[in-house]
Protein backbone atom coordinates (compact mmCIF):
# COMPACT_ATOMS: atom_id res chain seq x y z
CA UNK A 1 0.00 0.00 0.00
CA UNK A 2 2.88 2.35 0.77
CA UNK A 3 4.28 1.92 -2.76
CA UNK A 4 0.82 2.43 -4.24
CA UNK A 5 0.43 5.71 -2.39
CA UNK A 6 3.84 6.88 -3.60
CA UNK A 7 2.99 6.03 -7.21
CA UNK A 8 -0.36 7.80 -6.84
CA UNK A 9 1.42 10.89 -5.48
CA UNK A 10 3.79 10.94 -8.45
CA UNK A 11 0.90 10.57 -10.91
CA UNK A 12 -1.01 13.37 -9.19
CA UNK A 13 2.04 15.62 -9.28
CA UNK A 14 2.61 14.90 -12.99
CA UNK A 15 -1.03 15.61 -13.90
CA UNK A 16 -1.03 18.87 -11.93
CA UNK A 17 2.14 20.08 -13.64
CA UNK A 18 0.91 19.34 -17.16
CA UNK A 19 -1.27 21.96 -18.85
CA UNK A 20 -2.14 19.91 -21.93
CA UNK A 21 -3.07 16.31 -22.60
CA UNK A 22 -5.68 13.85 -21.40
CA UNK A 23 -5.05 11.25 -18.73
CA UNK A 24 -6.66 7.85 -18.18
CA UNK A 25 -6.07 5.92 -14.95
CA UNK A 26 -7.33 2.37 -14.49
CA UNK A 27 -7.87 1.35 -10.89
CA UNK A 28 -10.39 -0.07 -8.48
CA UNK A 29 -12.70 2.64 -7.08
CA UNK A 30 -10.64 2.90 -3.92
CA UNK A 31 -8.23 5.30 -2.29
CA UNK A 32 -6.01 6.95 -3.31
CA UNK A 33 -7.44 7.27 -6.84
CA UNK A 34 -11.08 7.59 -5.77
CA UNK A 35 -10.35 11.05 -4.34
CA UNK A 36 -9.25 12.44 -7.74
CA UNK A 37 -12.43 14.47 -7.95
CA UNK A 38 -11.28 16.34 -11.06
CA UNK A 39 -11.34 13.05 -13.02
CA UNK A 40 -14.50 11.59 -14.53
CA UNK A 41 -15.14 8.04 -13.31
CA UNK A 42 -16.16 5.27 -15.68
CA UNK A 43 -17.00 1.63 -14.98
CA UNK A 44 -16.75 -1.46 -17.15
CA UNK A 45 -20.15 -2.11 -18.69
CA UNK A 46 -21.96 -4.87 -16.85
CA UNK A 47 -23.38 -7.91 -18.63
CA UNK A 48 -27.08 -7.74 -19.33
CA UNK A 49 -29.22 -10.81 -18.70
CA UNK A 50 -29.06 -12.01 -22.32
CA UNK A 51 -25.25 -11.75 -22.40
CA UNK A 52 -24.95 -13.63 -19.11
CA UNK A 53 -27.21 -16.41 -20.40
CA UNK A 54 -25.14 -16.62 -23.57
CA UNK A 55 -21.98 -16.94 -21.49
CA UNK A 56 -23.47 -19.79 -19.45
CA UNK A 57 -24.51 -21.56 -22.66
CA UNK A 58 -20.93 -21.29 -23.93
CA UNK A 59 -19.59 -22.75 -20.68
CA UNK A 60 -21.92 -25.70 -21.03
CA UNK A 61 -20.82 -26.28 -24.61
CA UNK A 62 -17.11 -25.89 -23.84
CA UNK A 63 -17.19 -28.42 -21.00
CA UNK A 64 -19.70 -30.74 -22.70
CA UNK A 65 -22.30 -30.35 -19.96
CA UNK A 66 -24.99 -28.62 -21.98
CA UNK A 67 -27.72 -30.25 -19.90
CA UNK A 68 -26.46 -28.57 -16.71
CA UNK A 69 -26.21 -25.21 -18.47
CA UNK A 70 -29.77 -25.63 -19.73
CA UNK A 71 -30.98 -26.55 -16.21
CA UNK A 72 -29.32 -23.46 -14.74
CA UNK A 73 -30.85 -21.21 -17.40
CA UNK A 74 -34.30 -22.65 -16.69
CA UNK A 75 -33.83 -21.88 -13.00
CA UNK A 76 -32.63 -18.35 -13.77
CA UNK A 77 -35.65 -17.63 -15.96
CA UNK A 78 -37.88 -18.34 -12.98
CA UNK A 79 -35.80 -16.25 -10.56
CA UNK A 80 -35.36 -12.50 -10.40
CA UNK A 81 -33.68 -12.10 -7.00
CA UNK A 82 -31.43 -9.09 -6.51
CA UNK A 83 -28.36 -11.14 -5.44
CA UNK A 84 -28.71 -13.52 -8.40
CA UNK A 85 -29.01 -10.60 -10.80
CA UNK A 86 -25.83 -9.09 -9.34
CA UNK A 87 -23.91 -12.34 -9.96
CA UNK A 88 -24.93 -12.35 -13.62
CA UNK A 89 -23.60 -8.85 -14.26
CA UNK A 90 -19.97 -9.93 -13.84
CA UNK A 91 -18.39 -12.56 -16.16
CA UNK A 92 -16.30 -14.17 -13.41
CA UNK A 93 -19.17 -14.30 -10.93
CA UNK A 94 -21.43 -15.72 -13.64
CA UNK A 95 -18.88 -18.47 -14.24
CA UNK A 96 -18.62 -19.14 -10.50
CA UNK A 97 -22.42 -19.34 -10.30
CA UNK A 98 -22.33 -21.95 -13.06
CA UNK A 99 -19.63 -23.91 -11.23
CA UNK A 100 -21.54 -23.71 -7.94
CA UNK A 101 -24.74 -24.90 -9.65
CA UNK A 102 -22.84 -27.77 -11.27
CA UNK A 103 -21.67 -28.82 -7.81
CA UNK A 104 -25.03 -28.37 -6.09
CA UNK A 105 -28.14 -27.84 -8.20
CA UNK A 106 -29.41 -24.93 -6.13
CA UNK A 107 -29.29 -21.21 -6.91
CA UNK A 108 -28.30 -19.40 -3.71
CA UNK A 109 -30.69 -16.81 -2.27
CA UNK A 110 -28.09 -14.68 -0.47
CA UNK A 111 -24.62 -13.54 -1.42
CA UNK A 112 -23.00 -15.26 1.54
CA UNK A 113 -24.63 -18.58 0.60
CA UNK A 114 -23.42 -18.06 -2.97
CA UNK A 115 -19.77 -17.59 -1.96
CA UNK A 116 -19.90 -20.51 0.45
CA UNK A 117 -21.33 -22.67 -2.33
CA UNK A 118 -18.57 -21.49 -4.66
CA UNK A 119 -15.90 -22.34 -2.09
CA UNK A 120 -17.43 -25.78 -1.50
CA UNK A 121 -17.49 -26.43 -5.24
CA UNK A 122 -13.87 -25.34 -5.68
CA UNK A 123 -12.73 -27.38 -2.68
CA UNK A 124 -14.56 -30.56 -3.58
CA UNK A 125 -14.23 -30.63 -7.35
CA UNK A 126 -12.23 -27.96 -9.14
CA UNK A 127 -12.16 -28.75 -12.86
CA UNK A 128 -15.45 -28.76 -14.76
CA UNK A 129 -13.81 -30.66 -17.58
CA UNK A 130 -12.69 -33.51 -15.32
CA UNK A 131 -14.70 -36.62 -14.62
CA UNK A 132 -17.46 -36.51 -12.01
CA UNK A 133 -16.08 -36.82 -8.51
CA UNK A 134 -12.61 -35.57 -9.47
CA UNK A 135 -10.96 -33.84 -6.51
CA UNK A 136 -7.53 -32.24 -6.64
CA UNK A 137 -5.07 -33.30 -3.95
CA UNK A 138 -4.55 -30.73 -1.19
CA UNK A 139 -0.85 -30.37 -0.41
CA UNK A 140 -1.63 -28.89 3.01
CA UNK A 141 -3.62 -31.96 3.99
CA UNK A 142 -6.24 -29.71 5.59
CA UNK A 143 -9.84 -30.86 5.57
CA UNK A 144 -12.65 -28.55 4.46
CA UNK A 145 -13.36 -26.63 7.68
CA UNK A 146 -9.72 -26.11 8.63
CA UNK A 147 -8.84 -24.97 5.14
CA UNK A 148 -11.75 -22.52 5.27
CA UNK A 149 -10.50 -21.18 8.60
CA UNK A 150 -7.00 -20.63 7.17
CA UNK A 151 -8.44 -18.74 4.19
CA UNK A 152 -10.51 -16.56 6.52
CA UNK A 153 -7.34 -15.73 8.43
CA UNK A 154 -5.34 -14.75 5.36
CA UNK A 155 -8.24 -12.55 4.23
CA UNK A 156 -7.79 -10.68 7.50
CA UNK A 157 -4.08 -10.15 6.73
CA UNK A 158 -4.93 -8.81 3.28
CA UNK A 159 -7.39 -6.38 4.89
CA UNK A 160 -4.70 -5.15 7.27
CA UNK A 161 -2.58 -4.26 4.24
CA UNK A 162 -5.56 -2.79 2.33
CA UNK A 163 -4.57 -4.70 -0.82
CA UNK A 164 -5.90 -7.56 -2.96
CA UNK A 165 -2.50 -8.45 -4.42
CA UNK A 166 0.92 -9.07 -2.88
CA UNK A 167 4.27 -10.43 -3.98
CA UNK A 168 4.67 -14.20 -3.77
CA UNK A 169 7.27 -13.92 -1.02
CA UNK A 170 5.02 -11.67 1.04
CA UNK A 171 2.16 -14.13 0.56
CA UNK A 172 4.38 -16.90 1.93
CA UNK A 173 5.15 -14.77 5.00
CA UNK A 174 1.44 -14.14 5.48
CA UNK A 175 0.75 -17.87 5.24
CA UNK A 176 3.37 -18.49 7.94
CA UNK A 177 1.62 -15.95 10.15
CA UNK A 178 -1.63 -17.85 9.66
CA UNK A 179 -0.13 -21.17 10.73
CA UNK A 180 1.95 -19.73 13.60
CA UNK A 181 -0.37 -17.10 15.08
CA UNK A 182 -3.91 -16.91 13.74
CA UNK A 183 -4.44 -20.67 13.45
CA UNK A 184 -1.61 -22.20 15.52
CA UNK A 185 -3.46 -25.51 15.83
CA UNK A 186 -3.18 -26.06 12.06
CA UNK A 187 0.00 -27.54 10.65
CA UNK A 188 0.98 -26.79 7.05
CA UNK A 189 3.81 -25.18 5.13
CA UNK A 190 3.44 -21.80 3.48
CA UNK A 191 4.49 -23.25 0.13
CA UNK A 192 1.82 -25.95 0.34
CA UNK A 193 -0.85 -23.39 1.22
CA UNK A 194 0.12 -21.19 -1.72
CA UNK A 195 -0.05 -24.18 -4.03
CA UNK A 196 -3.48 -25.15 -2.76
CA UNK A 197 -5.13 -21.72 -3.03
CA UNK A 198 -3.78 -21.26 -6.55
CA UNK A 199 -4.23 -24.77 -7.95
CA UNK A 200 -6.30 -27.16 -5.84
CA UNK A 201 -8.81 -24.58 -4.59
CA UNK A 202 -8.24 -21.68 -7.01
CA UNK A 203 -9.50 -18.68 -5.07
CA UNK A 204 -6.17 -16.94 -5.83
CA UNK A 205 -4.37 -16.31 -9.10
CA UNK A 206 -0.60 -16.26 -9.48
CA UNK A 207 0.67 -13.76 -12.04
CA UNK A 208 4.45 -13.97 -12.25
CA UNK A 209 5.82 -12.86 -8.89
CA UNK A 210 2.46 -11.66 -7.63
CA UNK A 211 -0.48 -13.42 -6.02
CA UNK A 212 -3.96 -11.89 -6.01
CA UNK A 213 -7.49 -12.87 -5.15
CA UNK A 214 -9.36 -14.30 -8.13
CA UNK A 215 -12.03 -11.69 -7.38
CA UNK A 216 -12.15 -9.06 -4.65
CA UNK A 217 -15.64 -10.18 -3.68
CA UNK A 218 -14.18 -13.52 -2.58
CA UNK A 219 -11.91 -11.70 -0.14
CA UNK A 220 -14.95 -9.75 1.09
CA UNK A 221 -16.76 -13.00 1.85
CA UNK A 222 -13.90 -14.57 3.79
CA UNK A 223 -13.29 -11.30 5.62
CA UNK A 224 -16.96 -11.19 6.63
CA UNK A 225 -16.70 -14.74 7.89
CA UNK A 226 -13.54 -13.88 9.85
CA UNK A 227 -15.28 -10.93 11.51
CA UNK A 228 -18.32 -12.95 12.51
CA UNK A 229 -16.57 -16.20 13.47
CA UNK A 230 -12.98 -15.49 14.46
CA UNK A 231 -12.49 -11.84 15.40
CA UNK A 232 -11.86 -11.63 19.14
CA UNK A 233 -12.19 -7.86 19.65
CA UNK A 234 -15.36 -5.73 19.40
CA UNK A 235 -17.21 -6.69 16.24
CA UNK A 236 -19.30 -3.53 16.55
CA UNK A 237 -16.25 -1.26 16.56
CA UNK A 238 -14.60 -3.07 13.65
CA UNK A 239 -17.77 -2.92 11.56
CA UNK A 240 -18.39 0.73 12.44
CA UNK A 241 -14.85 1.66 11.34
CA UNK A 242 -15.41 0.12 7.93
CA UNK A 243 -18.91 1.47 7.26
CA UNK A 244 -18.72 5.26 7.51
CA UNK A 245 -17.40 7.90 5.12
CA UNK A 246 -15.17 6.94 2.21
CA UNK A 247 -14.81 3.40 3.64
CA UNK A 248 -18.48 2.74 2.88
CA UNK A 249 -17.79 2.91 -0.87
CA UNK A 250 -14.79 0.61 -0.96
CA UNK A 251 -16.37 -1.91 1.44
CA UNK A 252 -19.85 -2.11 -0.05
CA UNK A 253 -19.85 -5.83 -0.88
CA UNK A 254 -18.29 -6.70 2.49
CA UNK A 255 -20.96 -4.64 4.26
CA UNK A 256 -23.77 -6.28 2.28
CA UNK A 257 -22.44 -9.70 3.31
CA UNK A 258 -22.29 -8.71 6.99
CA UNK A 259 -25.77 -7.20 6.85
CA UNK A 260 -27.19 -10.40 5.33
CA UNK A 261 -25.38 -12.64 7.82
CA UNK A 262 -26.13 -10.67 11.00
CA UNK A 263 -28.64 -7.82 10.51
CA UNK A 264 -28.84 -7.24 14.28
CA UNK A 265 -25.09 -6.61 14.51
CA UNK A 266 -25.28 -4.30 11.49
CA UNK A 267 -28.18 -2.34 12.95
CA UNK A 268 -26.39 -1.97 16.28
CA UNK A 269 -23.00 -0.98 14.82
CA UNK A 270 -23.98 0.96 11.71
CA UNK A 271 -27.62 1.72 10.97
CA UNK A 272 -28.72 3.09 14.36
CA UNK A 273 -25.54 5.21 14.91
CA UNK A 274 -25.74 6.57 11.33
CA UNK A 275 -29.40 7.52 11.73
CA UNK A 276 -28.62 9.18 15.05
CA UNK A 277 -25.87 11.29 13.47
CA UNK A 278 -28.10 12.35 10.59
CA UNK A 279 -30.98 13.30 12.87
CA UNK A 280 -28.60 15.30 15.07
CA UNK A 281 -27.34 17.11 11.96
CA UNK A 282 -30.92 17.82 10.86
CA UNK A 283 -31.86 19.24 14.26
CA UNK A 284 -28.80 21.49 14.21
CA UNK A 285 -29.77 22.77 10.76
CA UNK A 286 -33.32 23.52 11.86
CA UNK A 287 -31.88 25.67 14.64
CA UNK A 288 -29.34 27.42 12.41
CA UNK A 289 -31.51 28.26 9.39
CA UNK A 290 -33.16 31.70 9.74
CA UNK A 291 -36.82 31.67 10.74
CA UNK A 292 -37.40 34.33 8.07
CA UNK A 293 -36.89 31.81 5.26
CA UNK A 294 -40.02 30.46 3.55
CA UNK A 295 -41.06 27.33 5.47
CA UNK A 296 -40.91 25.01 2.44
CA UNK A 297 -37.47 26.25 1.35
CA UNK A 298 -36.13 25.97 4.92
CA UNK A 299 -37.42 22.40 5.12
CA UNK A 300 -35.81 21.48 1.81
CA UNK A 301 -32.52 23.08 2.86
CA UNK A 302 -32.47 21.19 6.17
CA UNK A 303 -33.10 17.86 4.43
CA UNK A 304 -30.54 18.50 1.69
CA UNK A 305 -27.74 19.63 4.00
CA UNK A 306 -28.47 16.76 6.38
CA UNK A 307 -27.46 14.47 3.51
CA UNK A 308 -24.86 16.57 1.67
CA UNK A 309 -22.22 19.23 2.13
CA UNK A 310 -21.32 21.82 -0.50
CA UNK A 311 -17.76 23.16 -0.54
CA UNK A 312 -16.85 26.41 -2.27
CA UNK A 313 -13.42 27.52 -3.44
CA UNK A 314 -11.88 30.25 -5.59
CA UNK A 315 -8.43 28.63 -5.58
CA UNK A 316 -7.01 25.12 -5.93
CA UNK A 317 -8.67 23.26 -3.10
CA UNK A 318 -7.55 20.07 -1.42
CA UNK A 319 -10.89 18.29 -1.35
CA UNK A 320 -9.24 15.37 0.38
CA UNK A 321 -9.25 17.42 3.58
CA UNK A 322 -12.98 16.80 3.78
CA UNK A 323 -12.31 13.10 4.33
CA UNK A 324 -11.18 13.93 7.84
CA UNK A 325 -14.67 15.26 8.51
CA UNK A 326 -16.28 12.07 7.25
CA UNK A 327 -17.53 13.38 3.91
CA UNK A 328 -17.38 11.50 0.62
CA UNK A 329 -16.63 13.47 -2.60
CA UNK A 330 -19.26 13.00 -5.31
CA UNK A 331 -18.93 15.70 -7.98
CA UNK A 332 -17.17 18.95 -8.76
CA UNK A 333 -18.70 21.86 -10.68
CA UNK A 334 -15.97 23.94 -12.30
CA UNK A 335 -16.93 27.61 -12.50
CA UNK A 336 -15.19 30.60 -14.08
CA UNK A 337 -13.55 31.74 -10.87
CA UNK A 338 -13.54 28.62 -8.75
CA UNK A 339 -15.49 25.46 -8.10
CA UNK A 340 -18.25 23.86 -6.07
CA UNK A 341 -17.81 20.40 -4.60
CA UNK A 342 -20.75 18.18 -3.61
CA UNK A 343 -19.97 15.80 -0.74
CA UNK A 344 -22.04 13.04 0.82
CA UNK A 345 -22.37 13.02 4.60
CA UNK A 346 -20.37 10.05 5.94
CA UNK A 347 -23.36 8.86 7.98
CA UNK A 348 -25.54 8.92 4.86
CA UNK A 349 -22.85 6.87 3.11
CA UNK A 350 -23.09 4.33 5.93
CA UNK A 351 -26.80 3.88 5.21
CA UNK A 352 -26.21 3.06 1.54
CA UNK A 353 -26.07 -0.70 2.09
CA UNK A 354 -29.29 -1.00 4.16
CA UNK A 355 -30.91 1.31 1.60
CA UNK A 356 -29.77 -0.93 -1.27
CA UNK A 357 -31.24 -3.90 0.58
CA UNK A 358 -34.53 -2.08 1.05
CA UNK A 359 -34.16 -1.69 4.83
CA UNK A 360 -33.89 2.12 4.88
CA UNK A 361 -36.12 4.25 2.62
CA UNK A 362 -34.74 7.15 0.61
CA UNK A 363 -36.17 9.35 -2.11
CA UNK A 364 -34.87 10.79 -5.34
CA UNK A 365 -33.36 14.23 -4.91
CA UNK A 366 -35.56 15.27 -7.79
CA UNK A 367 -38.45 15.39 -5.32
CA UNK A 368 -36.78 18.53 -3.93
CA UNK A 369 -34.82 19.76 -6.95
CA UNK A 370 -37.89 19.93 -9.20
CA UNK A 371 -39.30 22.74 -7.04
CA UNK A 372 -36.48 24.93 -8.30
CA UNK A 373 -36.26 23.84 -11.94
CA UNK A 374 -37.95 27.09 -12.99
CA UNK A 375 -34.83 28.97 -11.91
CA UNK A 376 -32.79 29.34 -15.08
CA UNK A 377 -29.18 28.36 -14.46
CA UNK A 378 -26.82 30.41 -16.62
CA UNK A 379 -23.07 31.03 -16.55
CA UNK A 380 -23.88 34.48 -15.20
CA UNK A 381 -25.96 33.14 -12.31
CA UNK A 382 -23.30 30.55 -11.46
CA UNK A 383 -20.57 33.18 -11.50
CA UNK A 384 -22.77 35.35 -9.26
CA UNK A 385 -23.13 32.40 -6.89
CA UNK A 386 -19.37 31.84 -6.85
CA UNK A 387 -18.73 35.56 -6.32
CA UNK A 388 -21.19 35.64 -3.43
CA UNK A 389 -19.78 32.58 -1.72
CA UNK A 390 -16.14 33.43 -2.37
CA UNK A 391 -13.69 31.11 -0.66
CA UNK A 392 -16.18 30.18 2.03
CA UNK A 393 -15.42 26.45 2.17
CA UNK A 394 -18.80 25.29 3.51
CA UNK A 395 -22.00 26.55 1.88
CA UNK A 396 -23.48 27.09 5.36
CA UNK A 397 -20.83 27.20 8.06
CA UNK A 398 -19.39 30.62 7.19
CA UNK A 399 -22.72 32.40 7.71
CA UNK A 400 -22.52 34.03 11.14
CA UNK A 401 -24.42 37.33 10.93
CA UNK A 402 -27.85 38.28 9.62
CA UNK A 403 -26.23 39.87 6.57
CA UNK A 404 -24.52 36.60 5.69
CA UNK A 405 -27.93 34.93 5.33
CA UNK A 406 -29.55 37.61 3.17
CA UNK A 407 -28.62 35.99 -0.14
CA UNK A 408 -29.09 32.40 1.04
CA UNK A 409 -32.55 31.96 -0.50
CA UNK A 410 -31.33 32.92 -3.99
CA UNK A 411 -28.10 30.95 -3.62
CA UNK A 412 -29.91 27.82 -2.47
CA UNK A 413 -32.34 28.01 -5.38
CA UNK A 414 -29.44 28.28 -7.84
CA UNK A 415 -27.74 25.31 -6.17
CA UNK A 416 -30.91 23.21 -6.39
CA UNK A 417 -31.31 24.22 -10.03
CA UNK A 418 -27.76 23.04 -10.70
CA UNK A 419 -28.62 19.63 -9.25
CA UNK A 420 -31.96 19.34 -11.06
CA UNK A 421 -30.74 16.65 -13.47
CA UNK A 422 -28.49 14.82 -10.99
CA UNK A 423 -29.20 11.34 -9.61
CA UNK A 424 -28.64 12.28 -5.96
CA UNK A 425 -30.88 10.58 -3.40
CA UNK A 426 -31.99 11.76 0.02
CA UNK A 427 -32.85 10.24 3.38
CA UNK A 428 -35.83 11.89 5.07
CA UNK A 429 -35.61 12.69 8.81
CA UNK A 430 -39.16 11.61 9.66
CA UNK A 431 -38.74 8.12 8.18
CA UNK A 432 -35.30 7.80 9.80
CA UNK A 433 -36.68 8.63 13.25
CA UNK A 434 -39.43 6.03 12.93
CA UNK A 435 -37.02 3.40 11.66
CA UNK A 436 -34.53 4.06 14.48
CA UNK A 437 -37.24 3.49 17.09
CA UNK A 438 -38.18 0.17 15.49
CA UNK A 439 -34.56 -0.97 15.17
CA UNK A 440 -33.71 -0.10 18.77
CA UNK A 441 -36.57 -2.29 19.99
CA UNK A 442 -35.52 -5.09 17.62
CA UNK A 443 -31.88 -4.96 18.72
CA UNK A 444 -32.73 -4.80 22.42
CA UNK A 445 -35.06 -7.79 22.12
CA UNK A 446 -32.48 -9.83 20.21
CA UNK A 447 -29.58 -8.99 22.53
CA UNK A 448 -31.65 -9.82 25.60
CA UNK A 449 -32.60 -13.18 24.13
CA UNK A 450 -29.01 -13.94 23.11
CA UNK A 451 -27.68 -13.14 26.57
CA UNK A 452 -29.74 -15.79 28.34
CA UNK A 453 -27.70 -18.62 29.77
CA UNK A 454 -27.57 -22.09 28.27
Amino acid sequence: MKKKLEVARLIRDFVDRTDVGRFIITSRPELPFSDYTDFTSFKIKELNREEAHSLITKYGSAYKIEDRAKALLEELKARHDGPVESFLKNPLLASLLFQAFEFKSVIPVKRGVFYRQVFDALFETHDLNKETGYVREKKTGLHHDDFLRAVRAIAKLFRERRVVEVGANEFLEMAKTVSKSLCPDLSFTAEAFLGDVVNAVPIFVRDGQYVRWAHKSLMDYFLCEFLLRDYSESKEEALHANAFGIAAQTNENFLVLVHEADPILFAQAVTIPAITLLIKKYEQLVEVLPKTLPAELAGHAAVFFMNYEVVCSVKPFDYRSKFTNGYVPLMIYELTNGSLGIFLNGAAAALNVPALLGRVPRVKGYEIFRNYSKHLITPKSLDALQSSLGDADSFLDWRKSKDDWEAFEDEFQILMGMLHSSSLELFQPTSLMSLRDDLEILVATSLEARSRGF
